[in-house]
């Protein structure tokens, strides 16, 4: 059941994926059409790509140390660490991209050649790549702590070939439904065929407790962790010091640990000296000398 709810939710991901990889084709070719003078230094379309990887190292510490941390502070935890809505969010952002770059290569078509600047790319890179760290990151996570302690090697790779399969839908599309379609009204069909996987994503986990992780995950657990307190025990007739105990348990509902705490304890003692506590800090007790 677990490997059937992971799967199904990657359905829609080939779609963002189509998009995505779009970066090394149709906005490269955007860009050979393009002044790749920038502030001096020339660019090659080519180029243009290591946005991507530049705005992956930047972001992904902005998200995880500051955007989702004040989320959380902002709207209910629920709902700003729910997995499956940063994938929506992702997927919208990868919508906007497309729209992004519709509006570019209308100033390029309504230009002189060669005479917009590379620099208009730069904003539908930035929100394509804010889009990965949303969908990507959040979807692998996802799929991996959810499916069975025996899949989850299987899990990760569907969710890999989902990048494949996107390629395949970018191919099909190019070479049928787009053939005779200006750049422009390709960019906008791409833009809207990524908000309908939104919705059918949204779709899909509509009715389905999919949980929230924290916003720091480490090999597939979940770091942060609370420390609850029993109440003690009620002393006995002997005076014998309460026992603490504390749980250390996983946000995850995972395995639960108990420590007991080793506190000095003292039995009845028959001797009319009362009782003096031991000196070890170990439970260690020794009774009371003379009268």
């Amino acid at each position: 059941r677990q490997l059937v709810a992971c799967v199904t939710l990657m359905v829609p991901a080939p779609i963002f994926w189509s998009l995505f990889d779009q970066q090394s084709s149709r906005w490269t070719f955007q860009a050979d059409k393009m002044d790749g003078d920038i502030g001096g230094m020339i660019f090659e379309p080519e180029q243009m790509q290591m946005l991507n990887a530049l705005f992956v190292l930047i972001l992904i510490p902005i998200f995880d140390k500051g955007l989702y941390p004040l989320v959380a502070l902002l709207s209910s935890r629920r709902t700003s660490l729910d997995p499956v809505g940063r994938m929506l969010a992702g997927m919208t952002l990868g919508s906007v991209a497309f729209l992004a770059a519709a509006g570019v290569q209308h100033m390029i078509d309504s230009s002189p050649p060669g005479s917009v600047s590379m620099s208009w790319q730069v904003p539908q890179y930035l929100i394509i790549t804010c889009g990965e760290v949303l969908f990507s990151i959040t979807g692998l996570e996802y799929a991996f702590s959810r499916a069975p302690a025996s899949m989850k090697s299987l899990v990760a790779a569907a969710w890999l070939c989902t990048t494949a399969v996107g390629n395949i839908v970018t191919v099909v599309m190019v070479e049928t439904v787009t053939r005779d379609m200006d750049q422009v009204h390709e960019f906008l069909l791409f833009s809207g065929g990524c908000l309908v996987a939104m919705f059918w994503l949204m779709c899909l986990a509509r009715g389905k407790d999919h949980g929230a992780p924290e916003p720091h995950v480490a090999d597939g657990r979940h770091m942060s962790t609370r420390l609850r307190q029993f109440k003690p025990r009620s002393a006995n007739k002997s005076g014998t010091r309460h026992r603490h105990r504390h749980s250390l348990i996983h946000d995850d509902g995972g395995l639960e640990m108990d420590g007991v705490g080793l506190d000095d304890t003292s039995d009845e003692m028959e001797d009319e000296g009362g009782v003096d506590e031991g000196s070890d800090g170990l439970g260690g007790r020794t009774r009371g000398e003379g009268g």
